[in-house]
């Protein structure tokens, strides 16, 4: 008996030292990347892109926290789901704060599907830096809204079923999302749609230094209630107010012209100036973000997982 269970833990010794020898990594400072040997072409290729946007988060952030993250290319779903167990059914990235470690599905393991793997990263980098800077653990929905503007997805700026939940009073309330978001489906894009909402409602009144002060407050010890007040002069619960009264005014101006018997004949051209206004809107966005970039310019807690 002894014998087999020696054989079998030799057995088992031998293939995770395979596993770990199909293994590949790079290093920089205060970044590691792993991956296996089958995924080699796609890891050379997303490593200088981690190392340069890891560089631009922190300084968008103007955070500069010690420590490393560690980022690491799952060989398949078995893989994923062994690093982290739990995780959704769907996610295709997840930053595990126990580990300082951003998990990332291989798209080789799901050939047919196609995925912006680089925005994925870039979103668990912004996790892992607000994490390595931040004691306290972030309310999921600001640590998902931050993650979806310094991250630049620009997707949640369609907003067409976030205003149908406004207009039908079914908004969910931010002290609903502190420490999880809903399981099902509409919640889950509601509750990452209002999040991207917010912040980007943050950033129109304080600009990208608001946001750089935001979090330099929580990174020197305020809790996020405090520090919202500090840098934007009201509580939670008054700039959730003022972001829905702002939500309900836009709203209300687009349903006066819905109902309006002209539309039938403005219809297309009110599509167009729609179109072109959202597009507007993604690239002043976008400046505002770049603002410490160009000429123009003057966490989770540990264990929980976030995606």
């Amino acid at each position: 008996m002894t014998s087999l269970l020696l054989a079998a833990l030799a057995l088992t010794t031998v293939a995770s030292a395979q596993a770990w020898a199909q293994r590949e990594r790079r290093f920089d400072e205060g970044l590691t990347l792993e991956y296996d040997a089958r995924d080699r072409v796609l890891g050379e290729r997303l490593w200088p892109l981690l190392i340069a946007d890891r560089k631009q988060i922190m300084e968008r952030l103007e955070l500069f926290p010690p420590g490393t993250l560690k980022v690491v290319l799952a060989a398949d779903a078995a893989d994923f789901v062994q690093r982290v167990p739990g995780v959704p059914a769907g996610a295709l990235g997840v930053y595990v704060g126990s580990l300082r470690t951003v998990v990332l599905r291989s798209p080789r393991s799901s050939p047919g599907t196609d995925w912006d793997l680089r925005g994925v990263a870039r979103h668990e980098l912004v996790h892992g830096i607000l994490d390595l800077a931040i004691e306290e653990p972030l309310p999921r929905w600001l640590n998902e809204g931050l993650a979806v503007l310094v991250a630049e997805e620009l997707s949640f700026l369609d907003d067409t079923r976030f205003n149908a939940a406004l207009a039908m009073n079914r908004l969910i309330p931010f002290a609903a999302l502190v420490e999880t978001f809903p399981g099902e489906d509409f919640g889950l894009t509601l509750a990452y749609q209002q999040a991207a909402s917010f912040t980007r409602f943050l950033l129109a009144r304080g600009g990208i230094y608001g946001i750089q002060s935001l979090v330099r407050a929580m990174a020197s010890g305020y809790t996020s209630s405090q520090a919202l007040e500090i840098v934007y002069g009201y509580d939670l619960a008054e700039l959730e107010r003022l972001w829905k009264r702002e939500l309900i005014a836009r709203l209300s101006w687009w349903s006066v012209l819905a109902s309006s018997s002209l539309l039938g004949v403005l219809g297309a051209p009110l599509l167009v100036l729609g179109a072109r206004k959202r597009h507007r809107e993604a690239q002043r966005l976008l400046q505002q973000m770049a603002l410490l970039e160009g000429d123009e310019a003057p966490s989770p807690g540990p264990g929980r997982l976030v995606n």
